[in-house]
């Protein structure tokens, strides 16, 4: 294998420039992955009348039709309910609008649906690069 290093200026401009559109890339994924689903659980919320005789039955329904686990569109649901105000349009949300959101950093969906939904104290063992956990908690032996 060739060791090449930061000293070669081609590679140091190839690696920054690949580094840049992970970091870009990633968190375009991320703003689409939260914005789809508060605009699913939205959605869903804005027919709700409808299917209120219904009950869950109708979710269940709606999972099968579209391919995505009923429990994962109930927390959609959650999300949407729980942070209306960073709805924009039908199509948009101001996702600066939410908790631990930077111009740089967004939460991740698992985040989301695990600490700011249900209102729990991320782990104080968790050691994160660029919002990944790196490293299993000591204390509660899991990674989140």
């Amino acid at each position: 294998m060739i060791q090449l290093t930061y000293e070669e200026d081609w590679y140091r401009e190839l690696v920054d420039e690949l580094h840049a559109i992970v970091v870009e890339k990633n968190y375009d994924a991320q703003l689409a992955l939260i914005t789809r689903n508060w605009l699913l659980g939205n959605a869903m919320l804005e027919y709700a009348l409808h299917w209120e005789k219904y009950g869950d039955k109708v979710v269940e329904n709606i999972a099968q039709d579209i391919g995505l686990p009923r429990d994962y569109l109930f927390r959609c649901i959650q999300f949407a309910r729980k942070y209306p105000e960073i709805g924009v349009s039908h199509t948009e949300i101001d996702v600066m609008k939410l908790p631990e959101s930077t111009e740089n950093k967004l939460p991740t969906w698992s985040y989301i649906k695990t600490y700011l939904l249900t209102g729990k104290e991320p782990c104080v063992h968790e050691w994160r690069a660029e919002n990944i956990i790196i490293q299993k908690c000591v204390k509660c032996s899991k990674r989140k």
